[in-house]
């Protein structure tokens, strides 16, 4: 049986499962649970005070056909390598997102969650470099950047661009006009507009098979997190040009407007999911931060 494709029991009669569409996408191809749960803490728990029990993060995978072994050697490698940190109260495991993790996702929650393209003000920012081994090519680009000639690279200095300090062997220029199709040139912008296109499918795929209504708590709280998921993975693949610099049918905005709709409508039973695990795994639910409300804008 595939991911998903499991019967539910509703009002008495077997239906399809509404995460289809999601966990069929999240099961083709490598999963990396890590980076799920990475996705799970910067979108639900870090709002609620940042801890989460371990019963609740099985709960929640289960739904996703995660199995708990699944879930373990994930949080253990993300403890490894500082992104976690775990606790103990009683008998029951806690854990959190260490300074370094919750850091490293609220940079990238101000692309995430923005509520629409970046502004810019026409300014670039070239760096010149004698370093361009692959790791440090892969640095760059996470910083905005894209290479034009070996040990060159360039971004546009938008207002969502992270700050960037030049290594040891690197020098930086600000420049206030380039070539206007330069980043045609410089970024993979078929693949990215591909990555956006396939996540529109699944919002659009997801808020019909949710139907109307208020959708079951449980359902909600994955259905958050998968659509999160895969909308992080294309944003942060996406160098965050302005739409000066992109194509007139770019795909970015009309899923970003897709996602807010179905986001929003599934805010509040997904935090109700969140309060009643609080409760069952003996703690108390955590105050929601407000500003996830306003989230997309």
């Amino acid at each position: 049986m595939t991911p998903g494709a499991r019967l539910r029991s509703h009002r008495g009669r077997a239906s399809p499962d509404p995460l289809q569409p999601l966990l069929s996408h999240l099961h083709t191809g490598p999963l990396r649970v890590w980076s799920l749960v990475i996705t799970v803490f910067g979108d639900a728990i870090l709002p609620r005070s940042g801890r989460v029990a371990m019963a609740t993060l099985q709960e929640l995978m289960a739904r996703l056909d995660i199995g708990a072994g699944t879930l373990r050697t994930a949080l253990s490698r993300l403890a490894q390598e500082n992104w976690v940190t775990r606790e103990r109260a009683g008998r029951a495991a806690f854990y959190r997102l260490a300074a370094e993790g919750e850091r490293d996702f609220d940079e990238a929650a101000r692309r995430i969650y923005a509520a629409g393209p970046p502004g810019w003000g026409g300014q670039w920012t070239i760096l010149l470099t004698a370093a361009s081994s692959p790791r440090e090519r892969q640095h760059w680009q996470r910083l905005g950047f894209g290479q034009t000639h070996p040990g060159t690279f360039v971004r546009p200095e938008t207002e969502l661009m992270p700050p960037v300090e030049p290594e040891a062997d690197a020098l930086l220029f600000r420049e206030a006009s380039l070539a206007s199709d330069l980043p045609h040139d410089t970024w993979p912008l078929e693949e990215i507009a591909a990555a956006y296109a396939t996540v529109a499918e699944l919002i659009a795929a997801t808020d019909a098979a949710l139907g109307e209504g208020t959708p079951v708590p449980l359902d909600a709280i994955a259905a958050r997190v998968l659509l999160i998921h895969a909308w992080r993975r294309a944003v942060l693949r996406d160098p965050g040009l302005p739409p000066a610099l992109l194509p007139s049918d770019w795909p970015a905005e009309p899923a970003r407007a897709a996602l807010r709709t179905v986001y929003q409508r599934l805010l509040a039973p997904s935090e109700a999911w969140l309060d009643e695990a609080a409760r069952r795994s003996g703690g108390v639910p955590a105050q929601t931060d407000p500003r996830i409300f306003s989230r997309f804008g």
